[in-house]
């Protein structure tokens, strides 16, 4: 079934799970590509391919835990091993691209982990938001650095 006709049948608005959430993940990354190219050239600042995804990363992991946890009224249990441990690549993935995903996924599961003991678990909705808006404008370099020190 096409991408748009599941998810209008399944509606993540409604209840996100997983019969919708992997058509949700690719409506969201794309969206996140999108949104953070025109971002970054109205900035006239470069993006590199790995800060592309590592910010989508982020952003699919942010976007399912706050649509779930309206929805439930609680944070989402195991939504990080989820997004981040039980996934396939694509076959035939070039080694280049193979690693650009594999790191962009270990950073945004550590950045979510960081996410969760400083914010989540102490219902800091707020706070986490800042932290994503000043993480979002930061450069690739200094998106890992940021990572490498929260962790």
């Amino acid at each position: 079934m096409h991408r748009r006709l599941h998810l209008a049948a399944h509606d993540p608005r409604t209840r996100l799970d997983d019969g919708n959430l992997d058509q949700f993940l690719l409506a969201v990354e794309g969206g996140s590509h999108f949104v953070y190219v025109v971002w970054r050239a109205q900035s006239e600042r470069p993006v590199s391919a790995l800060e592309l995804e590592l910010q989508a990363e982020v952003d699919k992991y942010v976007t399912c835990l706050l649509t779930m946890w309206t929805q439930n009224g609680t944070p989402p249990e195991g939504l990080r091993g989820r997004l981040f441990e039980r996934f396939t690549l694509a076959p035939g993935v070039a080694e280049e691209e193979r690693d650009r995903y594999l790191a962009a996924n270990a950073n945004a599961r550590t950045y979510a982990g960081t996410l969760e003991e400083r914010f989540v678990a102490k219902n800091c909705i707020a706070d986490m938001l800042a932290e994503l808006r000043r993480f979002y404008r930061l450069g690739a370099q200094e998106k890992l650095a940021h990572i490498a020190k929260a962790a």
